[in-house]
């Protein structure tokens, strides 16, 4: 299989920000299917340095296999040189808007496969537009849940343009551990040994994840039969000024020692923070959840998880099982107003404060956990074997593999319509900027400055890159030594057609390498040069 992968720039770099959501996901995707396919055709292109991506293939040990890198603008080159005919592309990614683009104007039989990681905002929505005007019959977007595929159908996809395939995880980094190793991963990290201890790990934002207000006002009344309970807030701070107004709260509810942060969180003991812990929650109230990765990290990693059955998160487990469903509801409220504001975060505030939940279930759920550490270690080893069976990350790669081969399988059979590029012949359609035509019967010459290169009396130097590209510099230089010609002419003379010469003669004009006495006809002073 001969495979087109496009990966931005942040997913080559190593240590290049919060490795959390999409990004984990995306970049474990990348590495997983660079491995499968190493020892087939794969090329690469990338916004990136070719410098970080050899780096990133010694890190993922494929270093010796011939992978082919480069950028959109050098990929056409590329694939002429090398005889290559990509039978996928792939982006880990809603935005294939470029793969899709190349795809359509080089007529490929290359169906393109993407990945959506949120959906439910002004931005996303826009993006899977501009998406579904470029996309064929074979082409693919994958959801992580079937409740993203139902928004993508609302929006106006073909269902027969998505499919459902949930997230894999590493399962083996995130796995119980011993009453020992607990007690030295609390030490280690300054959190009571002998409390009982709710985990939240999630970005800290409200319009971008949850609400934590909602569980702040119930600690409380579980704090009075559980005087014991730490909740343990672990996540990057997105929106300081709310964290403040939470911490607010939480002192004049008199929780301060009840309520740990950490908000400066080490991406690379994450697994501990689940495996210090004794119960998880999150109850996700945003519009763009899509799956919920943390949820399946804490069920890998033994614990009990206490969640709201809301979007992405619904089918994680059994409610009863392996963890315990919060219920949600929403009625008919405007949101229209916030959603075209043009700013994510009111429209977040207002759809995220229009998501209520099942409160005193919530209590019950909870207490009903914090009571019974049998209960807690009957759910979190139910939670691990599921995990253990959902989400294999060799099972992931193995369906992603699937959908190429459908796809491929499609487009082999006839049955895609590759669309037309929108916008086509650039060239006329920008022609009017400029004060005249170039014409057919226009006249060449050397300029002094060209002659003088001509001659090594002067030198020209250009980039790498318009070297590369203007290849008909010498064979024109030659011919227009003591003579002048028109484009047809050189044309006739080089054996290449006009529009080779033409793309040429204009760039030795820029660069003043030729002149033409003919050519502006506004033109009032003689040239003495």
């Amino acid at each position: 299989m001969k495979v087109l992968i496009q990966i931005v720039k942040s997913h080559l770099v190593k240590n290049s920000g919060a490795i959390i959501g999409a990004n984990k996901i995306g970049r474990i995707l990348q590495t997983l299917l660079i491995q499968k396919y190493n020892h087939d055709d794969i090329i690469v292109v990338s916004d990136g340095d070719k410098a970080d991506f050899d780096v990133y293939l010694k890190d993922i040990g494929c270093e010796n296999n011939p992978i082919h890198f480069t950028s959109y603008s050098a990929l056409e080159e590329l694939l002429d040189s090398t005889g290559i005919v990509p039978d996928i592309g792939f982006h880990a990614n809603l935005q294939i808007n470029a793969l899709l683009e190349f795809r359509n104007y080089k007529k490929l039989n290359m169906p393109v496969v993407g990945l959506i990681h949120s959906l439910g905002n002004r931005g996303t929505f826009r993006d899977l537009e501009g998406v579904q005007s470029l996309m064929g019959e074979s082409d693919m977007l994958i959801c992580p849940s079937t409740s993203t595929q139902d928004t993508t159908v609302k929006l106006g996809l073909s269902k027969s343009n998505s499919t459902v395939i949930p997230y894999g995880i590493e399962i083996d980094k995130y796995s119980p551990v011993s009453t020992e190793e607990k007690l030295n991963l609390r030490k280690s990290n300054k959190v009571d040994p002998n409390r009982t201890v709710i985990l939240m790990l999630s970005r800290i934002t409200p319009f971008l994840k949850m609400d934590l207000v909602p569980v702040i006002r119930l600690l409380p009344y579980l704090v009075e039969k559980h005087p014991d309970l730490l909740l343990l807030i672990v996540g990057c701070i997105h929106e300081p000024f709310y964290v403040e107004q939470v911490k607010d709260l939480i002192k004049n509810l008199n929780l301060k020692k009840h309520v740990q942060w950490i908000d400066q969180p080490d991406q690379n003991q994450i697994p501990s923070y689940y495996q210090l812990s004794d119960i998880f929650l999150s109850l996700s109230d945003f519009s763009g959840e899509t799956f919920g990765l943390t949820v399946a990290e804490a069920q890998a990693s033994g614990l009990p998880v206490v969640i709201s059955n809301y979007s992405g998160y619904k089918n994680h487990f059994t409610d009863g099982v392996e963890g315990y469903y919060i219920s949600t509801i929403t009625g008919k409220v405007n949101l229209d107003d916030a959603f075209y504001s043009h700013s994510q975060t009111n429209f977040g505030d207002h759809y995220t404060q229009s998501i209520a939940m099942d409160m005193p279930v919530l209590h019950d759920r909870l207490d009903t956990l914090l009571k019974s550490n049998s209960k807690r270690e009957e759910m979190g080893k139910r939670a691990r074997q599921q995990a253990e069976t959902r989400y294999q990350l060799p099972d992931m790669i193995e369906k992603y593999h699937n959908c190429f081969e459908d796809c491929m399988a499609s487009s082999k059979n006839g049955k895609t319509r590759i669309p037309d590029t929108k916008y086509k012949n650039i060239s006329p359609l920008l022609s009017h900027f400029v004060s005249d035509p170039l014409k057919t019967e226009t006249t060449f010459t050397l300029s002094a400055y060209g002659k003088d290169v001509l001659q090594g009396e002067q030198d020209f130097i250009s980039f790498e890159d318009h070297q590369k590209r203007y290849t008909l510099l010498r064979d024109i230089f030659l011919h227009l030594h003591n003579n002048e010609l028109t484009i047809s002419e050189l044309a006739t003379l080089i054996q290449v057609p006009e529009k080779d010469i033409t793309k040429n003669i204009l760039y030795m004009l820029k660069q003043y390498l030729i002149i033409s006495n003919n050519l502006f006809k506004d033109t009032t002073i003689e040239s003495k040069i």
